[in-house]
């Protein structure tokens, strides 16, 4: 279990694997505000969204054969469930916590990789944690940016994207797959 929370955090993070919320969190990496409480939702909102749609997927899409199914009914749970706590959000504390693609591609990632419960529980919570862990990383990376001052002709977000790719490289230059043992047994 500890691989694959190391394999999912770190060496095949969503966010620079995957691509999941690449976009987003060179946006939000400018602003830390609010981000502790919007993580908060999002792990809570994801995991439990998963760890139903996995049971929905196992127990009636796949007998009756209609396993294709499974991102539709994975939207719907999230759907469900994700407006549910955004209103509890907004009436207690008045902010909005709103996050649909990072959170939906992480369910259907950890729905599609796993084969139990427990796997579904580790790889959506990591999914989110690897965004989340990223977006700090960004924050520091353009606060560099801009100290260092860059040409006129080069805006901040551009450098920081080439800053992502220097660390994708890096990633990807180190063979992880050991990490990664599902595919093995």
């Amino acid at each position: 279990m500890i691989s694959s929370i190391l394999y999912y955090v770190f060496y095949s993070s969503v966010v620079l694997f995957y691509g999941i919320g690449l976009n987003r969190s060179a946006v939000i990496c400018m602003d830390l505000k609010g981000q502790i409480e919007k993580a908060i939702k999002s792990v809570l909102v994801v995991t439990s969204s998963a760890v139903l749609s996995y049971l929905v997927c196992v127990s009636l899409l796949v007998p009756f054969g209609l396993s294709e199914l499974f991102p539709f009914v994975c939207a719907l749970i999230f759907i469900s469930i994700s407006v549910f706590c955004e209103s509890i959000v907004r009436i207690t504390s008045r902010k909005s916590t709103a996050e649909f693609s990072i959170s939906l591609l992480s369910i259907l990632l950890s729905v599609n990789e796993s084969s139990s419960v427990a796997r579904v529980a580790v790889i959506s919570l990591c999914c989110v944690l690897a965004f989340y862990l990223f977006v700090p990383i960004l924050h520091a990376i353009f606060r560099r940016v801009e100290s260092g001052e860059p040409c006129k002709d080069f805006s901040n977000h551009a450098l920081v994207f080439l800053s992502i790719a220097v660390i994708m490289l890096a990633l990807f230059a180190w063979n992880v797959s050991w990490l990664n043992t599902g595919a093995a047994k």
